[in-house]
């Protein structure tokens, strides 16, 4: 426990609590996926994934599992690929939800996959992903402000950012890696066109580890959707961008019928180096190391992409 919450961080814990809130799963065992920043994540049965909040956001956990159970059963109908199914959720000693879903079962696409892929499963999936995105900026803004999704506008958060990098982040780069962000930084905020769009849904965490694959391959789903809020839709281009790469990226713009697609990379840097510099300022605010080592390689990575 921690100033009274639960904790459930590792696979034996959590698999107690599946079998006190749902007996009739008859749960066997447990294991460990990868953490995320609102859960501990474990694969029961080797069937379904129940979540468990973190301690560091109690509240950001609780409002991203809302949000989910409310979201996914309007958005499931207008997707072509598989999304969570919520189907049990139940509370902790301490007051706080957990929640399960059916696995859905694939491999997460990187480059590797990518590169393995002939140019006919390339355009598939990119042509999957781009109708599944469509359907995301489709969802009605009114019905997503009703269920809680939040409305991001960013412009003055960016700058922020930008002071908050050259304060803590800046001392630990060389002076090239500086100069670097610094230009970066400046280009994206100096030029009124990035700002340029219609709010929409997004699922805004599409990484490579978010898009499931079965062996075809095809994108058999899409999961992960604690993060989805309202903004630029170009936001959710850019982890695929890097993950798997720009072919992949740019038949995605296509299929998705983007109107400028070259913009939309250069953005997909900016909000790479954005992304990486809040992971390295979250590290720093709870010394953790491992966001630190994250958000420094994936800062470098995109100011030299």
């Amino acid at each position: 426990m921690s100033d009274g919450r639960e904790i459930v961080d590792d696979a034996e814990r959590a698999l107690g609590h599946v079998r006190e809130a749902f007996p009739a799963l008859d749960a066997q065992e447990a294991h460990a996926l990868d953490a995320g920043w609102f859960s501990y994540a474990y694969i029961v049965d080797d069937t379904w994934v129940f979540r468990f909040p973190l301690t560091d956001d109690p509240n950001d956990a609780e409002h991203a599992y809302r949000k989910e159970r409310l979201l996914l059963p309007r958005l499931a109908p207008a997707v072509a690929v598989a999304v969570p199914e919520i189907q049990h959720v139940a509370l902790l000693p301490d007051g706080r939800t957990f929640m399960g879903h059916r696995a859905i079962q694939g491999e997460p696409l990187t480059v590797d996959a990518v590169h393995a892929m002939t140019g006919e499963a390339l355009d598939t999936i990119a042509r999957q992903i781009a109708e599944f995105l469509r359907a995301v900026h489709a969802f009605p803004i009114d019905e997503a402000r009703e269920i809680g999704v939040d409305e991001e506008e960013l412009c003055d958060e960016y700058e922020q950012y930008r002071e908050d990098a050259r304060r803590r982040v800046y001392p630990s780069l060389t002076a090239t890696q500086r100069e670097l962000c610094d230009g970066l930084l400046h280009q994206f905020l100096s030029d009124p066109g990035n700002f340029e769009y219609d709010t929409c849904v997004t699922h805004a965490d599409m990484w490579g580890r978010h898009v499931l694959l079965d062996s075809t391959p095809r994108v058999a789903g899409i999961i992960d959707y604690g993060c989805v809020c309202m903004g630029d839709p170009d936001y959710d281009f850019f982890p695929l961008q890097f993950d798997a790469g720009e072919e992949l990226t740019r038949r995605l713009l296509d299929h998705y019928g983007h109107g400028d697609p070259d913009r939309a990379l250069r953005k997909g840097q900016f909000f790479a180096a954005v992304d990486a510099i809040d992971t390295w300022l979250t590290g720093l605010d709870e010394r953790c190391d491992w966001k630190l080592a994250d958000g420094r390689t994936r800062l470098l990575e995109a100011l030299l992409a």
